[in-house]
């Protein structure tokens, strides 16, 4: 029995998607302490009413850097595809068109964020230079994004998280020390502005040279055929991105504009805890998406490796769930220092939507990686539905939880069922 423990135990430690999550679940966990970390300071040194703010901006920030982020989940999938056929070159060369099309699509979003930053400034209730700093923030991650998913395509993760983690703790010491100096929402604002720009000066440092260019058979035909192939792609998981980002993010932007400043503190308190349970799922679906993606071209089995996933993120994420639904006051008081009775009542019931809301991130990665989008419209649909119903009916914070918690259950759901249907590729 002992003999057949320690060969399953072997078995287990070889596992591909195994030793993958490890470096991953590393990495991810090291990130994800310096970005704890980060909040962690801010709000001791911010008050509630700036913290609130602050937490609305970054709000901002990642509903339109998660509604992009179909890009760098499309780039990794090519990438991975040219990876599974052996041609590195042309992976290469794709690259650079990606980025010269980017640079085009980067100033025109500069330029409608530039005429709408007066009123995105007066909905949120504050200065037009906050606007300004998310809008570039937004505009080098689509770079910096770029670069991450070419690595995660290579399934190069530790190359991956070195540079992730490297500008974390660089983004960690600046934005803080400008808090320390008085500089306030805009000193933690500029922080995250500076991790995307680290990761593009020195990512394109560390992607290596093409091997041979003679094996670049990407031409202008072909790579105009390979942007049909990509745009046609784009489409569904822009709009299933799109939709998450609005889960994900909404109720923070509208908590924002309907409550009081000290309320919206505390609710981004809780939030703040509550996100926890976002970042390991998600990070077990960087792995998944190019395994996926190699398991589907070669007639594997990718279900497998999705409810692989699926496990290890509900096993993971279970002790934090417990502790802030069982302990939510020495969770909150560990983060913030400080008794916090509101916060306390909110943080267990959105740990458990944001768990929800990432397990649907590893549907949408899985999706992409069979190329199947059948349920785009119907996850679009629910979100605005939550923002409606948010905008709605909103009477206490409590409500506006309760209000996003049913719908991460449904549109896991609903999302779930749909990928599990027969027919596995289907057109999208």
């Amino acid at each position: 029995m002992l003999r057949a423990i320690k060969e399953n135990t072997s078995n287990f430690l070889k596992d591909n998607l195994i030793y993958s999550l490890i470096t991953i679940l590393g990495g991810t966990f090291l990130v994800s302490i310096v970005d704890f970390l980060y909040h962690f300071i801010s709000v001791r040194i911010l008050t509630y009413e700036d913290y609130g703010l602050f937490n609305s901006l970054i709000s901002v920030i990642s509903i339109i850097v998660i509604a992009i982020n179909p890009l760098s989940m499309a780039f990794a999938r090519f990438f991975a595809e040219y990876t599974a056929k052996g041609e590195f070159d042309n992976a290469h060369k794709l690259f650079e068109e990606i980025n010269k099309r980017l640079f085009i699509a980067s100033c025109i979003l500069f330029v409608l964020f530039m005429i709408t930053s007066q009123f995105l400034a007066k909905f949120l209730l504050t200065q037009t230079i906050f606007i300004v700093i998310c809008t570039l923030t937004i505009i080098l991650s689509l770079f910096s994004k770029t670069i991450l998913s070419f690595f995660q395509g290579f399934q190069k993760f530790n190359t991956y998280y070195s540079l992730y983690s490297a500008s974390s703790f660089i983004k960690l010491i600046l934005g803080i020390s400008l808090l320390l100096f008085g500089f306030k929402v805009l000193g933690a604002l500029i922080g995250f502005l500076i991790q995307p720009l680290l990761i593009i000066l020195t990512g394109f440092f560390l992607i290596p040279k093409s091997h041979n260019q003679k094996n670049i058979s990407l031409g202008k035909v072909e790579l105009r055929q390979t942007f049909l192939r990509l745009y046609k792609m784009l489409f569904p998981i822009s709009i299933s991105m799109l939709a998450l980002a609005i889960f994900i993010n909404i109720d923070s932007i509208l908590v924002k504009h309907f409550f009081l400043p000290l309320d919206v503190g505390y609710y981004s308190i809780a939030q703040m805890a509550g996100k926890i349970t976002l970042l390991i799922p998600m990070a077990i679906s960087i792995a998944m998406l190019p395994k996926c993606t190699v398991a589907f071209i070669k007639n594997g089995r990718p279900l497998k490796l999705l409810y692989k996933s699926l496990f290890f993120s509900a096993a993971c994420c279970m002790p934090i769930i417990l502790w802030s639904l069982f302990y939510p006051a020495s969770l909150i008081n560990i983060i913030t220092g400080r008794p916090n009775v509101v916060s306390n009542s909110l943080v267990g019931l959105y740990s458990i939507a944001m768990f929800f809301y990432s397990l649907l991130w590893a549907l949408i990665n899985f999706a992409l990686a069979i190329e199947k989008f059948n349920f785009k419209w119907l996850i679009l649909a629910l979100s605005l539905l939550e923002a409606v119903f948010i905008y709605a009916c909103h009477p206490t914070l409590k409500v506006v939880i309760l209000i996003t918690l049913i719908f991460s259950i449904v549109s896991f759901g609903v999302t779930l069922i749909n990928l599990r249907q027969p027919n596995l590729k289907n057109t999208i």
